[in-house]
């Protein structure tokens, strides 16, 4: 069984001394998508941008497409409010296309 709660490098930094600090913001684990602490909760900002612009909290079955693809671009316009339905259609729509454009390309 492996070593549970074992030390890294990066573990105890928090903040700025994070590797993964964007100025006010936080790249999540995976660095998909940008994410702020807000009273000891990380909110991720796509949610929080669009929330902010509606006027109001996103119900459950709400989520938000980057319709460029790039997670990391919160700008409003970037933003596409849907339901958790028709995300998963744009999101497999957008996975072809990205695959067909990377075989275009020679790319695999």
């Amino acid at each position: 069984m492996g070593h549970i709660g074992k030390a890294t490098k990066t573990s105890y930094k928090k903040g700025k001394d994070h590797p993964n600090w964007k100025g006010w913001r936080y790249c999540g684990r995976n660095n998909k998508y940008r994410e702020i602490r807000i009273n000891g909760e990380y909110i991720r900002e796509h949610r929080l941008i669009m929330e902010n612009y509606i006027g109001r909290k996103l119900r459950y079955d709400e989520e938000i497409h980057h319709i460029n693809g790039n997670s990391l671009d919160n700008r409003i316009e970037n933003l596409m409010l849907t339901d958790k339905h028709h995300h998963l259609i744009l999101e497999h729509k957008l996975g072809t296309y990205k695959s067909h454009i990377q075989k275009l390309h020679g790319r695999s």
